[in-house]
């Protein structure tokens, strides 16, 4: 390892598949939440969250391509997620799909902050530069859905 750095270049890989994992699976996750007539109210917010979702994922791919590798082709473990949503969403109030969209941006969150900081300082910058602002957008887009609790 150089100095400086807490991670092997394939440790730093292998992170930074599970970030894009995890990624693919909002894109999924929002993709669900917008085709849910439910929502319709919510579809530029929900809509933009998506977007967001969907550019960190291009970011993260460009990320792990340029360090030679091949990014993730699917969510994987994650995609597990999307069938519970699909599960919990149908037939629930709006209230609780919005309750359960902010608890997988939380997680998402949690997971950056617990792993960004044991990467390379290039990979850190870049994260910082071009996901975790993103981050902070859509979570503060999220919450920002007030929904009648009736």
């Amino acid at each position: 390892m150089m100095p400086g750095t807490t991670t092997s270049r394939g440790a730093t890989i292998r992170q930074l598949a599970s970030f894009c994992r995890g990624e693919m699976s909002a894109v999924e996750t929002y993709d669900r939440a917008l085709s849910n007539a439910m929502m319709s109210s919510f579809l530029d917010v929900l809509t933009q969250c998506r977007q967001s979702h969907a550019h960190r994922v291009s970011k993260l791919i460009e990320r792990i391509e340029l360090m030679g590798s091949k990014p993730p082709q699917s969510s994987g473990p994650w995609g597990a997620l999307v069938k519970f949503f699909d599960n919990i969403a149908e037939g629930t109030h709006a209230h609780a799909v919005i309750s359960i969209l902010e608890d997988g941006e939380d997680h998402g969150w949690r997971d950056y902050e617990a792993d960004t900081g044991k990467l390379d300082i290039e990979t850190q910058t870049f994260l910082r530069l071009h996901v975790l602002p993103h981050e902070v957008e859509t979570r503060r887009l999220i919450q920002s859905i007030k929904v009648d609790r009736n």
